[in-house]
């Protein structure tokens, strides 16, 4: 199964302010393995639904449409943050 990413997530990593350039290179080197999934108007749509159902952020509620949209499990360490989204499933790779 090919690596899948959220635009969101390509973002908020490649903009890690903090990362050092060795850093940079290895999440740069992963995310050139990976399909990028774009902010569509499904993802768009399912954005929407999202937020006004929950208090959520904005990323996160994109990064959780798109799973979604796109039929596919989010993969996080910040489970709790994605827990109450009906049909979303979660997975913290940190407790396999």
């Amino acid at each position: 199964m090919p690596l899948v990413v959220s635009a969101v997530t390509y973002m908020e990593t490649l903009g890690w302010h903090r990362a050092t350039p060795a850093q940079l290179h290895i999440i740069k080197n992963f995310m050139n393995r990976a399909i990028i999934l774009s902010i569509n108007n499904p993802v768009i749509e399912r954005t929407i639904l999202i937020r006004q159902q929950k208090k959520i952020g904005l990323g996160d509620a994109i990064i959780a449409a798109t799973a979604l949209v796109h039929n596919r499990t989010l993969v996080t360490r910040n489970v709790s943050d994605f827990k109450s989204i009906e049909n979303l499933i979660v997975l913290n790779p940190w407790e396999m």
